[in-house]
């Protein structure tokens, strides 16, 4: 299988690209209801991911500088989506959080989940079990080879 291994590495990269790029693009479509851009949408992402980050991290995450950063998050604030803090032990940092009201009527798992389901519901299931088997086989595959990784590393 060696032999092979490198066109079947190529492949691999290449489908999880493909993936990477399907799950955005779907993700930006669903969020375009919403009127949201595409860095407003990186923000929001990023926020419901980490609660409670700094307007330096969230720049840093976002590959974008602190001043547009500030800026997409002054546009979300007037949307009343997002939260400004700053603490009081630190008056020089930003903290950054989700509104409850934006929480409550906006669903990160139904954005996710409803797309997929309707792209699935016509598939045969016995094609969505076998991309299912498939796709835990690899993690299982992917999680044995960082575990011995991990396990030469610490034997250094």
């Amino acid at each position: 299988m060696s032999k092979y291994s490198s066109n079947y590495t190529e492949k691999i990269i290449k489908l999880y690209e493909l993936l990477w790029e399907d799950f955005h693009k779907i993700s930006f479509e669903q969020f375009k209801e919403y009127k949201f851009n595409a860095h407003q949408v990186m923000a929001l992402r990023q926020l419901h991911n980490t609660p409670f980050i700094t307007l330096k991290e969230l720049s840093e995450r976002l590959n974008l500088s602190k001043s547009t950063v500030s800026g997409i998050i002054t546009q979300l604030e007037k949307q009343g989506v997002i939260i400004r803090e700053i603490p009081e032990d630190n008056r020089r940092i930003v903290k950054l959080s989700l509104s409850d009201d934006f929480m409550k009527d906006f669903d990160f798992i139904y954005v996710k989940k409803g797309y997929l389901f309707d792209a699935i519901k016509n598939t045969d299931f016995e094609y969505i079990e076998k991309i299912i088997y498939g796709l835990e086989k690899f993690h299982t595959i992917l999680d044995s080879s960082i575990k011995s990784f991990n396990a030469f590393e610490n034997k250094k």
